[in-house]
This record gives C-alpha cells, structure tokens and sequence, in this order.
C-alpha cells in the first residue's frame, strides 16, 4: 500500500481471508471492535485483518502503519466543508488509484475508522476499564 499525493493506493491481494486450512478462530487476536468494524490479528498468517461496514482489507504491520497514518491525517471537518455542496451523502470522499473509486465516509464513520485504528484512542466521554475508580459489588 503507498500513498501517491493524495490517493490511496490499495494492491489488492486475493484470497481475502487467511490462506490457512485451519480454524482460524484459535489464531486471532481481536484488538478492537465497534459496531461497524473489527480489527484482529492473525499469528498463524502474520496479517492483521481489518473489516469496517462493507471493506475489508488485510494487512502486512507496515502495511496497517501506512494506512493508520494515512487515515489519522484525514481532517474530516475540512472534507465536510469542502464538499458540502456534493450530492454525495458522505461528504468525505477519499481517492484511491483505482480510476473512479473513492471511500466515502461520513464525519462520525471516519472517527470510528480512526478509533479502530488507534489503540491508545478513546471515545470523547468514554474511560477504559482501568480509568474508573468505584467499587463494584455482585450483590
């Protein structure tokens, strides 16, 4: 994957999944989950496995590094204003290489895209686990 001004040049390899003949399940590691998307990571096939809404992509570790970076530097508030007249209703239309082809998201959509991407990011208002200092009882 390279970034070529400003599209995103995605080599897509096939086939999508792992190319293991085994149950794949015993392998992943899921490192994050919203409710449009997964990223987990395969130690059988040293690939990490991104799905967001309909896309899916698999990734090498630079691979994934390039396109976190490429995304974290997505400002979406731009993109909105820029192409608020669009008749696209995602207003945030990412080019690739491929002629025609862009990824289209809404503001909150790449926000949760940027989430799964970024381990140490949180929700605004949101505290992991370990932030939240009260006693819990089963009682």
């Amino acid at each position: 994957m390279t970034i070529n001004g400003d599209s995103l040049h995605v080599v897509v390899a096939l086939p999508l999944l792992c190319q293991q003949k085994i149950k794949l399940t015993s392998y992943m590691d899921y490192f994050r989950q919203t409710t449009h998307g997964t990223i987990r990571f395969c130690r059988k096939c040293n690939v990490y496995h991104l799905e967001f809404g309909n896309i899916s992509f698999n990734f090498s570790t630079n691979d994934l590094n390039v396109f976190r970076n490429y995304i974290n530097g997505i400002d979406a508030g731009y993109w909105t204003r820029m192409n608020r007249n669009s008749e696209n209703t995602r207003k945030i239309l990412l080019p690739t290489q491929l002629k025609g082809t862009n990824f289209c998201f809404h503001a909150n959509e790449l926000e949760e895209l940027k989430y799964l991407l970024n381990p140490d990011m949180q929700v605004q208002g949101q505290k992991r686990v370990e932030q939240i200092d009260y006693e819990f009882s089963m009682n």
